[in-house]
C-alpha cells in the first residue's frame, strides 16, 4: 500500500512539473515550431506571428529565416511601412537590417522580450531572427 502511494505521489509530481514547464514555454515565449518555406499558416495559429512596424522607418520582412545572411529559396518578403504590419496568414521570421541601421524587436508570447541587431558602422546588412510569436519592430538610423 505504501509503495502505491509513493508511485501515485511521484506521478502527481511529474504531472505538475510537466504542467509548469508547459506554462513556462507559453509565458516566456520559447520559440514555437516554424512553418515550412513559403507555405501559408493554417488559420494563423500562435506559431504564425506577424510583424508590426512600430518605428519610423520601413523595413523588409521575410518568412523562412535560415541564418543572418540567408532566408530560404521561395521565402515570402514584404516591405512594411511605419504604422503597418505584415500580411496575416504567413509565418514572418526575419527583418532585414541594412548597413547603417539598428533594429529592436519585442517578441515572445506577450511581446515583451527585447532583441536587437546593430549594423551601424558596418558595411553589410543581415537578417534579424524573430521568434514565431511575431514582434513589434523598431528600425533606427543610429545605434539603438
Amino acid at each position: 500500500m505504501e509503495m502505491q502511494r509513493r508511485i501515485i505521489a511521484s506521478h502527481t509530481v511529474k504531472s505538475v512539473l510537466a504542467g509548469l514547464v508547459l506554462a513556462a514555454v507559453v509565458t516566456f515565449g520559447v520559440p514555437l515550431a516554424a512553418n515550412a518555406a513559403g507555405e501559408p499558416c493554417a488559420e494563423n495559429p500562435p506559431s504564425c506571428g506577424y510583424l508590426r512596424n512600430s518605428g519610423g522607418y520601413s523595413f523588409q520582412a521575410s518568412t523562412d529565416y535560415v541564418n543572418t545572411t540567408t532566408v530560404a529559396t521561395g521565402a515570402k518578403k514584404q516591405t512594411v511601412a511605419p504604422g503597418s504590419r505584415t500580411s496575416v496568414g504567413w509565418d514572418w521570421d526575419a527583418v532585414w537590417v541594412p548597413a547603417g541601421r539598428c533594429v529592436k524587436t519585442y517578441g515572445g508570447a506577450f511581446w515583451n522580450i527585447e532583441t536587437k541587431t546593430n549594423r551601424v558602422g558596418q558595411v553589410s546588412g543581415r537578417w534579424h531572427k524573430v521568434d514565431n510569436w511575431g514582434a513589434s519592430v523598431y528600425m533606427y538610423a543610429a545605434n539603438c
